[in-house]
């Protein structure tokens, strides 16, 4: 059971959102424990971190350290974009 409880993923979410009641179409959170919270809204790190940075380079941010499995699902992911 460790095991799974650490693979499980952090998620950043708006303050309305984790609210913990499940509103706003968030009906999967509900109930789920608060990691952290730092009192701030993503909105303003995301313009703090842009005037901070001036230029924004992908290969900075993004790591790829996860995908999705079995190949299969991608294209099912896909497909509920449509």
């Amino acid at each position: 059971m460790k095991l799974l409880k650490a693979c499980l993923p952090l998620v950043a979410v708006p303050l309305w959102a984790a609210c913990q009641s499940g509103g706003g179409g968030f009906a999967m959170l509900r109930g789920a424990p608060v990691v952290y919270d730092r009192q701030q809204e993503i909105r303003q790190l995301l313009i703090d971190e842009v005037r901070a940075k001036g230029t924004l380079r992908p290969s900075d941010y993004f790591h790829p350290n996860w995908r999705i499995v079995p190949a299969a699902a991608i294209g099912a992911l896909l497909k509920t974009r449509e």
